[in-house]
């Protein structure tokens, strides 16, 4: 006879393995982006590209991620997919072949594609409707928290010991969240009738759905600061920026994050407030743009840098909104493939942009080396910046079109 495991618990442990994902996307790749220029012999446009391996794999596995989780549930998909993560981020730092750190970033990707949609599925099955905004919040808010925590601490141990041996060490913790999972989630069981009949054509349904299209688009844009700034040039341009070492100019970076975890259910409960949830998607875009305008073109203090990045942080939470509005927006047995086609579209500008900016700062650069890696000015991650801030701009178009999806009859 099974144990009972509580929805909570279950909400636990695969926002646990969203969290460990969101490390291996973000603070490795911050922390190790001169080690990949130098041990490779790459300019920005190689390591962006590199790096971006990740992204491909993670955006184009969310269709068949969302089909297999909402088809054959979260237990046994979650617990692979961690073993999978941690495996490819074993390969992409231990070995000096370019081609097989590619495909580690790539196995890495197809592992993590699974974190956040199965994080929304238990939340989708397993918890009132009243709750899906808050817990939405409280994922990303856990997930933000990975490379501030996780990640402050990799940086201060690669001080003392070897990089490689320390990223190693933490690649092993997919093996204890795995078997965390499979103990302790369980899959809800819907009637034979309602499942055949939303998932014999998943993906006609959201397709076709405008409102799942204007949400993505929206998502995608309102990420960038995040996918084509502190996930990977953040780090390298505040070092530049600021004139600190590697481990302030990742705090620095990590400002951003924290003000992701902050204001994660901060934006939630706003638009539960609100009793919209379009006019958060507005405050949220509003915020985000003058915030990050601040931090790339203003010759801010340290101070004030941190503030601004706090800000963008907080505001950028604009995707939780989103996310919780397209999960209002069809069944909830299509949960998974919902989830999955919006974080798709989100993580289609890391895919794009980390690439391209490198591109953009090769060039404009003036072939100064430094440490056996080319060195970028100031001025050179400005003008890569700009294309950001562009990104911004266009998510505005998103939004008149949009349908309000606020439930009129939540409690609270």
């Amino acid at each position: 006879m099974r144990r009972r495991v509580l929805p909570w618990a279950m909400w636990g442990w695969v926002v646990l393995f969203y969290c460990y994902q969101y490390v291996t996307r973000t603070t490795v790749p911050s922390l190790l982006t001169e080690e990949m220029m130098r041990r490779f012999s790459l300019d920005a446009a190689g390591v962006g590209t590199l790096i971006s391996y990740y992204y491909l794999s993670y955006t184009f596995m969310q269709i068949p991620v969302g089909y297999l989780i909402d088809r054959y549930g979260v237990r046994r998909l979650a617990s692979g997919a961690t073993l999978l993560c941690g495996a490819g981020m074993a390969l992409f730092v231990s070995t000096p072949s370019y081609a097989l750190a590619a495909f580690g970033r790539i196995l890495t990707g197809i592992g993590a594609a699974f974190a956040f949609v199965a994080t929304l599925k238990v939340i989708s099955d397993w918890f009132p409707p009243h709750r899906i905004a808050l817990l939405t919040g409280l994922t990303a808010t856990v997930g933000s928290a990975g490379p501030v925590i996780v990640g402050q601490i990799l940086g201060e141990l690669t001080v003392s010991f070897y990089w490689k041996s320390v990223f190693c060490a933490y690649a092993l913790l997919g093996v204890v969240l795995s078997y965390g999972i499979w103990r302790n989630v369980r899959d809800r069981r819907y009637r034979t009738r309602e499942l055949s009949a939303d998932l014999k054509i998943p993906w006609k349904k959201v397709l076709l759905n405008s409102q799942c299209w204007l949400l993505a688009l929206y998502t995608m844009l309102i990420y960038t600061p995040i996918s084509a700034f502190s996930d990977m040039w953040g780090t390298v341009f505040l070092k530049e920026l600021h004139h600190v070492d590697n481990a302030q100019a990742l705090f620095l970076n990590n400002i951003l994050y924290v003000g992701m975890a902050a204001g994660a259910p901060l934006m939630a409960k706003v638009s539960d407030v609100l009793q919209g949830r379009k006019p958060s998607l507005l405050l949220c875009l509003c915020g985000t743009l003058a915030a990050f305008s601040c931090v790339t073109l203003l010759p801010l203090s340290t101070g004030f840098t941190m503030l601004a990045l706090f800000l963008s942080g907080i505001f950028i939470n604009g995707k939780v909104v989103a996310f919780t509005s397209a999960l209002e927006s069809l069944p909830k047995s299509l949960s998974g493939s919902v989830s999955g086609f919006i974080n798709m579209m989100c993580m289609l500008g890391g895919v794009v942009l980390q690439p391209l900016l490198g591109s953009i700062l090769t060039f404009f650069w003036d072939g100064q080396m430094k440490d056996g890696h080319p060195l970028y000015s100031t001025e050179n991650y400005q003008q890569s910046f700009s294309v950001v801030l562009g990104c911004l701009i266009l998510a505005f178009l998103a939004l008149p079109k949009l349908k309000e999806t606020f439930p009129k009859n939540q409690n609270s």
